[in-house]
Parts: structure tokens; sequence; C-alpha cells
């Protein structure tokens, strides 16, 4: 799995967070989910760089999801369904 020294991510919980950074391998206690009641403090943060992603459309990211699903050999049942309806 990935190691981030001793860091967690700051990752919005949706029903598909956990299992798309499972397959990069972050494991679920790397994450803590944003909870917009809480404050969360931080000695270091790390942002990333902007990406394309960032602005990207719905089909962008249902394209992404039928390339990503495969490769990483699981079925699409095995995830939910995007927002909004099935890919």
């Amino acid at each position: 799995g990935l190691a981030f020294g001793g860091c967690r991510l700051l990752v919005y919980k949706t029903p598909w967070t956990s299992q798309y950074l499972h397959l990069l391998g972050v494991s679920e206690d790397s994450l803590l989910y944003y909870d917009p009641n809480r404050i969360v403090h931080a000695c270091t943060v790390l942002l990333p760089s902007p990406s394309p992603l960032d602005a990207a459309t719905r089909e962008t990211l249902l394209a992404l999801r039928r390339a990503v699903v495969p490769a990483a050999k699981i079925t699409a049942n095995a995830l939910p369904p995007p927002p909004g309806g099935p890919p």
C-alpha cells in the first residue's frame, strides 16, 4: 500500500471514495473524512496541483471509471453506481 509518513488524507465521504482509494493501495485507517462541523488541525498540509479533472464533466469521469474498473480486475457490481444513475 501507499505510505504517507503518518499523514492522513482528508477526503469527502462518498460511497466510492474508500473503494477507489483502496484500489490505489490506500488503507481505510489512512483516511480522515471531511466533516463541515469539525475543525481539523494539521501541522503540515500538502495540496495537489490543479488537475484537469477538477473541472471534468460527468462524461469524462464516467469514461475514466469505465477504464479503471476493468484495469483493477473488479466487476462494476463491486462499486456503487455513479451519482445520477448507472454508467
